[in-house]
Formats: structure tokens, C-alpha cells, sequence
């Protein structure tokens, strides 16, 4: 019997061993495929760097690496804008972008093994969520914005006619979708975009002349006026403009604010009720339209309360720029400022601008998910050394190796869902990499020189004189006797 229990006992042992050895063999196969993911992505950001960076500069260079260790990937928002003032166009870019850190890595034929990247903002810890599989689906999100909140008179627009999430607060079906009208006094909560653009030019409201003699003066002095934190020349045109809006819907107008909106994928676009004051109640109605149209309207109980917002104190000191009602005025500074910086660049009439205001025209206005990429490449370049005569014995041609530290924003060609950990290596190729910043950081070249002594005697058949590269550095020894 003790017999038998013995037996039982090894062979369930065995068991227990085979399991933990294919598991270990399934986590190990599967850090090979992450580390084949990430050595495709970077090479193929490398090479297309390597062919911007010979376009324009010439010359031949052949990729030899990208460490691994120096990888770092960034995720964050764009804001690409641009104003016209007087017949002349202004285009400025801001960005926000957090350090996302990247898989623990094996060790491969180029890289020691160990973790790459910075440990500021782990993607995850254990698990099969070492798997960047977020990194190339819809699902994750991974270039989702952060969930914003407008307040009407807008209209946003989809790509397609789609489902959507709708939340009045309680849940609402309505079908296929493509256009959602706000109208005035309603408020939304946003969820799971990728980018949203403005599809019409807006003519802004004229900021009055003694708004251009404060940008002057915080120009000569280098400091701005008291109250400056509010951004008064944002919260300005955005007072002046909800008005113009509100006055354009009730007189059935189309909406003064027309966006585009891109979901992150098909289908996952979120509307929610909202509060022009954060935590507020908010009830809407739906009706729907004609053309995959629906409108979001106040209950007639919300637009009592907005009758009486006179008597809420919380109303009356909520300062916000129209539609980001839950945008503290502080986040609003970066556009202050460089609203400023155009105006004091600008050739003025002042005379014209003391009788009329500053013309102002928002022709462009797009916010979406970026992802960038900065690692170090390594690249041999082709130089030809003019220093030597044709007829010298050792070679004319050196191959200095050349740093390179580059910034590489990824483009998605196309919004196909997520594939199979298979397909994923494959899937990389359908990204594009675009060089945003590209600087050479060091150059490893011969070092090896010859003193014009050395040089005679080897002229004079010297055969004591070495006629191969060497690997030290024999330091300058041109002008040495």
C-alpha cells in the first residue's frame, strides 16, 4: 500500500514539474515575441530615419543597430493650431506627452538582458500584460484622449454612421449615429476619442485695442498684468463667442462650432450627461432626426435651474472659456501666451486697431493621441580621406561609426482592428515613422595617424613600418618629428 502511495505521489510530482516547465517555456517564447516586435519596430523607425537623414545631408550610411536600452516611447496629446490676422496665417503646435515605459526585454545577440527604458510609468508589472498588445489595437486605448466636457450650441460629427454609448443619464439607445447637435445649455461628458478637429473656419470676436496695449507692455517689461492667470484675452473671446453662438442655434442656424470626431475605434464613442459645475446633476432628452442625426437637449427641469442661476453662488464664481466649462483657466495660460506672442510679432495699424479691435480667424484647430519613439542609432558612413595620395598604401575609404539620437513620431496607416500575437510582428509594418528630431551625437573614427617621419620611411620601403589600421589611439602625431 505505502508502496503504491509512493508511486502516486511521484508520478503527481511529475506532473507538477512538466506544467511549470511548459510554463516557463510558454513565458519564454513569449518575451522572444515581444523582443521580435520591438527590434521590427525600431529598425523599421531607424531606416526611414536613415533615409531622411541621408536626403538631407548625402552621402552613403549603413544601419548597423539601435541599443535597445536607449529606447524610450512617449505617449501624449498634439494640439495643432492655426489663426489668420490681417491676410497673414500663424500656425503653432502645442504638446503634451508622458514617458510610457516599454516591456522588460530578454536578452538578444545585441542587447544584455534587463528591463529598457524608464521605470516612471510602467505599463504593467506581471503577467501576460507584458505583451504590448495595447500598443498595437484599438482596444487599449493607448491613444485615446482624456475624456473631455463640452457644453452647446456644437455639433459634433463622426466618420461614419455608428453606434454610440449615451448616457441621460440613463442609458439610451438610438441607433445608428453620425452627427450629435448640442444645443444651447447642454452638457456632455466625452469619452474614448482619438482626435477631434474643427471643421469650419470661426471668425473669433475682435479683442478691443487696450487688450493689444497690455500684450505691449507685458512684452517691454516681462511681466504680464494683474489678473494675467485668468487668461483674459481666451476668456474674452470665449464669453463673446458662446453669446454669438447661442443667439446663431435660436435662430436655426447651423452651429457656430462643427467638430469632427474620431473614435478610437468603430463604435466606442461615449456621450454622458454633465453639470456646467463639476459633480452638478444634469438630466438631457434625445430626439431623433433625419440623416443618422440626433439632438441633446435640457429637460425642462435643467433649464428652470439655468434661469436661476443667478441665486447659485457656485455658478457666479465659476470662471471657464466656452465649450470647456471643467477647464480651470489656469490650463488655458499656454494659449494666452501664445496668443501674445503672435500679437506683439505683428505689424499692426494701431489706428485701425484703436477704431476696430483685433481681427482674428481660427482657421484650424486639431487635437489627437500621439505616440514618439527616442532611441540611439548606430550607422556607418562612407568618408573618403583626401588627406592621403592615391598612390598611399593604406586604404583612402574610412567607415567612422556615427551616433545618432532620433525622435520618431508613429503614424497609424489605417484604424483595422486588433489581430491575432501571431500577426502582430507583420501588423508593425503598417505603421508610418515620421522624424520629428534628428542629432548626431558622436563620431568613432580611425585613430590612427602617421607622423610625416613615419610616412618617409615607409616610402623609402621601411619594411619596419606597420601598414595596417590599428585599434588605439596613437594620439596627433602629424606634427610630431
Amino acid at each position: 500500500m505505502a508502496l503504491k502511495s509512493n508511486i502516486l505521489t511521484a508520478f503527481l510530482y511529475i506532473l507538477v514539474l512538466n506544467a511549470q516547465f511548459a510554463s516557463y517555456r510558454a513565458d519564454d517564447a513569449l518575451l522572444q515575441s515581444i523582443t521580435s516586435i520591438w527590434e521590427g519596430v525600431v529598425s523599421n523607425a531607424a531606416m526611414a530615419t536613415l533615409s531622411s537623414i541621408e536626403k538631407s545631408t548625402g552621402g552613403n550610411r549603413i544601419f548597423e543597430t539601435v541599443p535597445l536600452n536607449s529606447l524610450q516611447v512617449f505617449v501624449g496629446r498634439q494640439h495643432q493650431l492655426a489663426v489668420e490676422l490681417d491676410g497673414t496665417s500663424y500656425e503653432v503646435t502645442l504638446g503634451s506627452e508622458d514617458l510610457q515605459d516599454v516591456p522588460s526585454l530578454p536578452s538578444s545577440k545585441n542587447q544584455g538582458g534587463g528591463s529598457i527604458g524608464s521605470t516612471k510609468t510602467p505599463i504593467s508589472s506581471t503577467g501576460h500584460d507584458l505583451v504590448p498588445q495595447d500598443w498595437w489595437s484599438h482596444k487599449g486605448h493607448r491613444l485615446a484622449l482624456p475624456e473631455v466636457t463640452l457644453t452647446g450650441p456644437l455639433e459634433l460629427i463622426l466618420p461614419e454612421a455608428q453606434s454610440l454609448s449615451l448616457f441621460l443619464p440613463h442609458s439610451a439607445d438610438v441607433g445608428m449615429v453620425r452627427r450629435v447637435v448640442l444645443t444651447t445649455g447642454t452638457t456632455v461628458k466625452v469619452s474614448h476619442i482619438r482626435a477631434i478637429t474643427l471643421r469650419r473656419p470661426v471668425d473669433l470676436p475682435r479683442l478691443p485695442g487696450q487688450y493689444l496695449a497690455e500684450v505691449y507692455a507685458h512684452a517691454k517689461l516681462g511681466e504680464p498684468e494683474q489678473g494675467f492667470h485668468y487668461a483674459p484675452g481666451i476668456l474674452f473671446m470665449s464669453q463673446q463667442l458662446r453669446g454669438l453662438a447661442s443667439n446663431s442655434s435660436d435662430m436655426g442656424a447651423l452651429p457656430l462650432l462643427s467638430f469632427d470626431v474620431e473614435p478610437v475605434s468603430h463604435g466606442a464613442l461615449s456621450l454622458s450627461s454633465e453639470g456646467e459645475l463639476v459633480g452638478e446633476e444634469s438630466r438631457l432628452k434625445v430626439k431623433k432626426l433625419k440623416s443618422a442625426t440626433i439632438e441633446l437637449s435640457p429637460r425642462l427641469g435643467r433649464q428652470l435651474a439655468a434661469a436661476n442661476q443667478a441665486f447659485n453662488l457656485g455658478s457666479l464664481t465659476h470662471v471657464w472659456a466656452w465649450p470647456l466649462p471643467h477647464i480651470d483657466m489656469s490650463s488655458w495660460l499656454p494659449y494666452e501666451s501664445v496668443l501674445r506672442g503672435i500679437l506683439s510679432s505683428h505689424p499692426f495699424n494701431v489706428a485701425n486697431v484703436v477704431q476696430g479691435g483685433i481681427p482674428l480667424k481660427l482657421t484650424k484647430s486639431s487635437i489627437k493621441g500621439i505616440s514618439m519613439m527616442v532611441f540611439d542609432m548606430h550607422v556607418r558612413s562612407q568618408v573618403e580621406n583626401t588627406d592621403m595620395p592615391e598612390e598611399f598604401p593604406l586604404p583612402r575609404h574610412e567607415t567612422p561609426l556615427e551616433i545618432w539620437e532620433v525622435m520618431v513620431q508613429i503614424l497609424e496607416e489605417d484604424s483595422s482592428a486588433a489581430v491575432s500575437m501571431e500577426a502582430k510582428s507583420a501588423q508593425a509594418s503598417r505603421f508610418k515613422y515620421l522624424p520629428l528630431s534628428v542629432r548626431r551625437k558622436a563620431v568613432f573614427g580611425n585613430t590612427m595617424t602617421l607622423s610625416s617621419s613615419s610616412m618617409e620611411m615607409m616610402f623609402m620601403g621601411n619594411s619596419s613600418v606597420p601598414r595596417g589600421y590599428e585599434s588605439l589611439d596613437l594620439g596627433v602625431a602629424r606634427n610630431a618629428p
